[in-house]
């Protein structure tokens, strides 16, 4: 029997995908990807997911914004509240990154799903961008993100199905290891995930995934064996 591959769903896209479970502790690493220089790009950071938050307050959201700010992009902050399909795709058009930050990864999902930017994203509308994730941004372009209830509360949104962008045939699951919080929360998350045969990639938060075309490539920051 062939072996299941982890692959990228969506063909022939021309948006180079950089997912991390903590954009900040790996921004030079992974910055260097971009194929041009970080200096004066327009980037739209997609704060959404944590709207439930004190904004100013979060240090792991700030670090994000500030890690953009000091490669030298220049950042607009952007919402995908009350936006619709026509708006999203006019105005983000302005941009070359989309950074979509970290928060509740069911909440993202909902407004996302609402504004029309996962089905933008499907449909690749956007030539030649940049699609940046951070934890729950990464998430996002996962299949589904069910199992992620282990790791993210779904109760702040309201969901018909938890089908997600599906660049991904398996589910980014972020802060592997990270903090002794998110050890109970793994336990769970993989008895559930074992039982169901979900595929799931973990990933650290000193790692990231490249993705490409239509292959990918998970890199340590700073590993030099790479």
């Amino acid at each position: 029997m062939a072996k299941k591959k982890f692959v990228i769903l969506t063909q022939n896209t021309t948006m180079k995908y950089i997912l991390t479970s903590s954009f900040n502790l790996v921004a030079d690493d992974c910055l260097r990807y971009l194929g041009k220089s970080s200096k004066g790009l327009k980037v739209a950071f997609i704060d959404t997911a944590a709207d439930m938050y004190n904004k100013t307050e979060e240090a792991w959201l700030q670090a994000d914004r500030t890690a953009l700010v000091n490669a030298g992009c220049e950042v607009t902050d952007y919402t995908l509240v009350d936006k619709d399909k026509i708006t999203l795709q006019q105005e983000l058009s302005a941009f070359d990154i989309f950074f979509v930050a970290g928060g509740n990864t069911f909440y993202l999902l909902e407004k996302a799903k609402k504004s029309g930017f996962v089905e933008l994203l499907k449909e690749n509308a956007w030539k030649d961008k940049i699609y940046i994730g951070s934890s729950a941004g990464s998430v996002l372009l996962s299949h589904d993100i069910d199992a992620i209830k282990f790791l993210d509360d779904p109760k702040y949104a309201s969901l018909e199905s938890t089908r997600a962008v599906g660049l991904l045939n398996f589910v980014f699951f972020p802060h592997w290891g990270a903090e002794d919080k998110f050890q109970e929360r793994y336990n769970k998350a993989f008895e559930y995930i074992y039982q169901k045969g979900i595929a799931v990639l973990t990933v650290t938060d000193h790692q990231y995934l490249l993705a490409d075309g239509d292959t990918f490539k998970l890199i340590t920051a700073d590993d030099q064996t790479r």
